[in-house]
């Protein structure tokens, strides 16, 4: 799904990881929507302002792995989904 491309240390350029963060938010708010919850309340469940969880959703913040999991929990979702891919390590589409 993502044309990784690497500097000479490895590393992906930054605007790869961008595309991440944006992905997963895409994701974020699919599933925040499909429980009917507002950007507020989602904020509620795991201690984030409502602009904070916009600014996740629409990937302006890259997402760590403590976040990635706050939101899976409080959106009864496995992070695994968030990232892209089912319970059987295949790629998703949404």
């Amino acid at each position: 799904m993502y044309s990784m491309i690497f500097h000479s240390n490895s590393y992906p350029q930054p605007n790869v990881l961008k595309t991440i963060s944006y992905q997963v938010g895409k994701r974020i708010a699919y599933y925040r929507r499909k429980q009917k919850l507002s950007q507020a309340d989602l904020g509620i469940k795991i201690g984030l302002e409502p602009y904070q969880v916009y600014e996740y959703e629409h990937g302006l913040h890259r997402i760590n792995l403590e976040a990635l999991f706050e939101f899976a929990l409080a959106l009864d979702v496995p992070a695994i989904k968030l990232l892209g891919y089912g319970r059987s390590g295949r790629q998703m589409t949404k």
